[in-house]
């Protein structure tokens, strides 16, 4: 894994209701996956996969795309933490990325966000 081995997230943040508008497609190899995504900053996203599908040692090449517009993010980042979860009930696989390149959120985007902040 990429990163520091004993670096744990730094808490479970996860909020793929409200980034419901959003997919994410991963491109590996000659595979297209889908995830969901789970948060997102300029510096790292947090995706959400029904299995463990990623080679943390691998790079990670993507695009955040809004259903509605298709608008696209693509970014390029390194996995930091990975591991199980269990999300609404159901058993999922969480991967933590940073980016190789600050991304530049959409307006919605950093809306979102700030409506997740704590008080």
């Amino acid at each position: 894994m990429s990163g520091n081995p004993d670096q744990e997230p730094r808490s479970h943040r996860y909020h793929p209701g409200s980034y419901a508008d959003y997919i994410i497609q991963i491109e590996f190899g000659l595979i297209t996956l889908h995830a969901k995504l789970g948060n997102i900053s300029e510096t790292g996203i947090c995706l959400i996969l029904t299995g463990e599908d990623l080679d943390p040692m691998e790079p990670v090449y993507g695009a955040v795309i809004e259903k509605k517009s298709s608008k696209r993010l693509e970014f390029e980042g390194d996995i930091v933490w990975a591991g199980p979860e269990t999300i609404d009930n159901k058993d999922r696989y969480v991967y933590g990325l940073q980016f190789r390149a600050p991304l530049v959120l959409t307006e919605t985007l950093v809306l979102i966000n700030l409506s997740l902040q704590d008080p």
